[in-house]
């Protein structure tokens, strides 16, 4: 959703989804971490992805082996790209 902008951002409305759907499709990210990672994005870019609201915090649980680090070298990838 729309909210305060906690990062910067250098894309356009238009360039952030894909570069995000991008990242998202090339890590294999399941939907319960692709959903964090649009959620963080909207830190850069409140409003410019489809996701859950943002929040100044998330929290990522799950089991050895469940793909949190994983998907947190996805978050890096995607809050780069998007110039955050």
């Amino acid at each position: 959703g729309e909210g305060t902008q906690l990062l910067p951002c250098r894309l356009s409305r238009d360039e952030v989804e894909p570069v995000v759907d991008g990242i998202v499709a090339g890590c294999r990210l399941n939907p319960a971490q692709a959903a964090v990672v649009r959620s963080c994005v909207g830190w850069a870019a409140p409003g410019l992805v489809a996701g859950p609201p943002v929040t100044p915090l998330v929290a990522c649980h799950g089991c050895f082996g469940s793909g949190k680090s994983y998907m947190i070298v996805a978050l890096v990838r995607a809050l780069t790209a998007v110039g955050a």
